[in-house]
């Protein structure tokens, strides 16, 4: 089932949103959930935006888990996919929320590209569940 950010109770711990044209992005301490607008297409230009201003929120070095809770059908330029991949060093995991057999498709494409973690659910709260737990771990393991 789709469902988005705002229905969940996570909303209220958003730190800071960015309405862009290609969609929705959430900026938390440690993670951002994206909700791509139905019909985008994903591209550099528009992921460049994204970066710049995950590169303007987060620290210096700091390592983020990016969530993308596909709750719209959109399409992924996939040579650009490939740059959004290599300029991303700075993210830890990579969650999807799958709730379709089209976004399970884009899933097994982006694997072939990110090199670090990539993870797959159907629940956009294991997802945020998952990236809490890291933060509260990485914080007492300090």
């Amino acid at each position: 089932m789709k469902i988005k950010l705002g229905d969940t109770k996570y909303f209220n711990e958003v730190k800071k949103t960015h309405k862009l044209q290609i969609g929705t992005f959430y900026f938390f301490n440690k993670f951002i959930v994206a909700e791509i607008n139905e019909g985008e297409n994903v591209n550099w230009g528009n992921c460049q935006q994204i970066i710049n201003l995950a590169l303007d929120y987060y620290p210096v070095n700091s390592k983020v888990n990016y969530i993308s809770n596909r709750v719209h059908d959109y399409s992924v330029s996939p040579v650009d996919w490939l740059k959004f991949f290599k300029k991303i060093n700075g993210i830890e995991n990579y969650y999807v929320v799958c709730c379709s057999k089209s976004s399970f498709l884009n899933f097994q494409f982006e694997k072939l590209f990110f090199v670090n973690n990539m993870f797959q659910t159907i629940s956009l709260q294991a997802a945020i569940t998952t990236c809490l737990e890291q933060e509260k771990n990485q914080f007492t393991n300090t």
